[in-house]
């Protein structure tokens, strides 16, 4: 009657791991989605804190100057060929993966106007910008619920060079 009662035992580990092998084969792609979201969040975020640095450059480089620069109407919006947007495209260059084309509605105001003034002193900066996840896999699997996420940043500096009286 003993005989019965080993083997219980020793067929018990087997079937556990066999249990803890088919486990392991649910799980795997589950987190390894979740690394790769991981990932594709920290990219994101990466270029969100390299595109506020970019504008951050800018508005410095405008306030240092005084002003829009040629290409920036009074109203803020600057075309292509502005020294605002070309800095900026220069900027975002050089962020990990940064793709100017990418970058859209580039609005630049100086003293409520063209040029600082001493009535409003300041350059701000503002910019969106389409940010895709580039992660292998994820990115097809996510397509359906975000296929591009829109980036916005802001930045001011204080005029160094007045244009007023």
């Amino acid at each position: 009657m003993r005989t019965p009662t080993r083997l219980r035992n020793h067929q018990a580990p087997r079937r556990r791991r066999g249990t803890q092998f088919i486990e392991f084969a649910i799980l795997l792609p589950v987190f390894l989605v979740m690394l790769m979201l991981i990932v594709g969040m920290g990219e994101v975020v990466l270029t969100q804190a390299g595109l506020q640095d970019a504008l951050q450059q800018v508005a410095r480089t405008g306030a240092q100057q005084g002003g829009l620069g040629a290409g920036c109407v009074t109203g803020g919006v600057c075309d292509a060929s502005s020294s605002a947007a070309t800095e900026l495209a220069n900027q975002v260059s050089a962020i990990p993966g940064g793709d100017p084309t990418k970058l859209s509605a580039i609005s630049v105001t100086a003293g409520g106007g063209s040029e600082c003034s001493v009535n409003s002193p300041y350059v701000t900066v503002s910019v969106t910008y389409s940010q895709g996840l580039s992660v292998p896999g994820v990115t097809q699997l996510l397509n359906f619920i975000a296929p591009t996420w829109t980036l916005h940043a802001s930045a001011t500096a204080r005029c160094e060079v007045s244009g007023g009286p």
